[in-house]
C-alpha cells in the first residue's frame, strides 16, 4: 500500500469525563498525550545465555497524560486523587485517602479530535476509554507573574474484565 497523506495527523482535541451519567467537557486544555505500554518476558535457553529468544507479553498500560488549562475546583478534583470536591461543588479537599481503590475513582474518559476547528464527529477520531481515574503521582502548578498555570494529570485505564480490553477509537460494533 502507498503512503497516504490523508493519514498524516496534527492537532488538539477535547476531553469528557462521565460525570453524573452524563459527558462533561472539561474544558481548555494543553497538551494531551495518549502511552500505550506493553510489558514481556524474556525466554531464554542456557546454550543461547541471556539473550532472549523469544518474549511473552505479560501486561501492559494505557495512560493518557492531559493538561488541564482551566484552573477550576472541578479539574483539581478530577486530576488528584486525594482530592475530594463537596456536595455543592463550592470547595475541594486534599485529604490523606490511604487505602483507597483507584480504580473505585473510574470514569468512562472521551477523547474527541478537533479538525479544521471542529470537534470531529466520526467515531474513528474518538477514543473512548470505559474506566479511567487519576493516578499517582505529584500535580506541580506554578504561581508565578509571567507563566499561565496548567495542571497536569495522569489518567490511567482499566482493562474490562471479561475481554481485557482498555479502550478503543473507531465503531465499538465493528467486527
Amino acid at each position: 500500500m502507498p503512503p497516504d497523506s490523508g493519514n498524516l495527523e496534527l492537532g488538539p482535541c477535547n476531553i469528557y469525563l462521565e460525570e453524573q451519567a452524563v459527558d462533561q467537557n472539561v474544558g481548555y486544555l494543553g497538551n494531551v498525550t495518549l502511552n500505550l505500554g506493553s510489558e514481556a518476558s524474556p525466554l531464554t535457553g542456557a546454550q543461547k545465555g541471556t539473550s532472549p529468544l523469544d518474549k511473552i507479553l505479560t501486561g501492559g498500560s494505557v495512560r493518557l497524560t492531559v493538561e488541564f488549562k482551566e484552573m477550576t475546583l472541578q479539574n483539581f478534583a478530577r486530576a488528584y486523587p486525594h482530592a475530594g470536591l463537596t456536595a455543592d461543588a463550592g470547595r475541594v479537599d486534599f485529604t490523606n485517602r490511604v487505602g483507597l481503590s483507584l480504580r473505585s475513582l473510574a470514569k468512562k474518559l472521551t477523547l474527541k479530535k478537533i479538525v479544521g476547528g471542529v470537534e470531529s464527529a466520526l467515531v474513528k477520531d474518538h477514543l473512548i476509554i470505559p474506566e479511567a481515574s487519576p493516578v499517582e503521582g505529584e500535580l506541580s502548578v506554578s504561581f508565578t507573574p509571567t507563566d499561565q498555570r496548567v495542571l497536569s494529570a495522569t489518567f490511567e485505564a482499566w482493562p474490562d474484565d471479561t475481554t481485557g480490553r482498555w479502550g478503543y477509537f473507531g465503531d465499538e460494533l465493528a467486527s
